[in-house]
């Protein structure tokens, strides 16, 4: 059975951090790097906000809170944080010339901003058929039903998609449920492995 879509992971494949801005935002509050981490793991926010279990004005309300700064301190940091991300034109440049021959997707757990900044910074839902975000979802990767739904939506069976991310427990569960599966290094490495799987797949 041949390859009909592409699924791809958004932060870390299309989307790659400049950390320095959170160098900016340790000083302003006076915590280590494993002390904010702490703080957040602690919390459980950013899981409720990647599940949708808070809008994006109660997630902003509540960093607030959980970093004890002013709401106009909480949009500052929103926006570091976004401005921080590089897009990566030319990787989405691949995967809009898969279209039409495949279905193209991506599926990304994030927080309930996530499509609206990805489109309005990146366009990208000009890059790919269909966006997939943990918050509108409900559930978030590796979780299985969060990938049939995907695959349920985009009419394709495991075996006809390969999915390209860069996180390891995501890649393993999509594996095991029959999908073509590459791990996204670097960009040169990502587009040379989906180019020979695609053809591979199609001279079968």
């Amino acid at each position: 059975m041949s390859i009909r879509a592409v699924i791809f992971d958004i932060s870390g494949v299309f989307i790659q951090e400049d950390r320095s801005w959170r160098d900016k935002w340790l000083g302003l509050l006076g915590r280590s790097e494993e002390e904010i981490a702490q703080l957040w793991a602690d919390s459980g926010l950013s899981y409720i906000a990647s599940v949708g279990n808070l809008d994006e004005h109660s997630l902003e309300r509540e960093i607030g809170v959980l970093l004890r700064i002013t709401a106009e301190q909480v949009r500052e940091y929103m926006d570091d944080m976004w401005s921080a991300y590089t897009f990566d034109h030319e990787f989405a440049e691949l995967v809009k010339s898969l279209r039409p021959r495949y279905k193209t997707a991506t599926v990304s757990n994030a927080w309930p901003d996530a499509r609206a900044e990805n489109v309005r910074r990146f366009q990208l839902d000009e890059v790919v058929d269909m966006l997939f975000y943990s918050a509108e979802e409900g559930m978030i990767k590796p979780d299985l039903r969060l990938y049939r739904r995907v695959l349920d939506k985009l009419e394709v069976r495991p075996e006809e998609v390969l999915y390209v991310e860069d996180t390891e427990p995501n890649i393993y569960v999509a594996r095991r449920m029959g999908m073509w599966t590459i791990k996204f290094e670097n960009r040169e490495q990502a587009i040379a492995e989906v180019e020979e799987c695609l053809r591979e797949q199609a001279e079968r």
